[in-house]
């Protein structure tokens, strides 16, 4: 014999009513999710295509554009050092000039900064002695 069914009570109809549509709620947005998904796969795609299109079009243009960008990374850095150089090739003449016209060679001022750096020293050693 067929089970008989039970007549539904309104307070069951009601939770299922609200089960279901959670159960609706849920798949819309796993439906959202998945065609997402789908989307961003094909822009994915397509934004490849057309960047290796475009890349292919105006791969001379790019090459021109890097080839040109290291010959001036390059005089740029020859200009920089060349300027450097004349820099300390006058810092060097100004410095030997003031030196000769007070009477004084390198090698003297070496051994009047020697000397200056010893009396700084015992300048510093005696410090104390004399704060007591």
């Amino acid at each position: 014999m067929p089970e008989k069914k039970t007549p539904k009570t309104a307070p069951e109809t009601a939770t299922e009513d609200k089960s279901e549509l959670l159960h609706s709620i849920w798949l819309l947005g796993l439906g959202a999710v998945a065609v997402t998904e789908e989307g961003v796969t094909k822009l994915y795609r397509h934004l490849l295509e057309k960047g290796e299109e475009f890349e292919g079009r105006h791969k001379d243009s790019f090459d021109g554009a890097r080839r040109k960008a290291r010959e001036t990374g390059r005089e740029v850095k020859s200009r920089v050092e060349k300027g450097w150089s004349q820099v300390g090739e006058t810092v060097d003449s100004k410095v030997s000039s003031a030196l000769s016209k007070v009477g004084l060679t390198g090698r003297e001022l070496a051994e009047l900064k020697k000397r200056v750096d010893q009396l700084s020293q015992k300048v510093d050693e005696l410090k104390p002695e004399v704060a007591n």
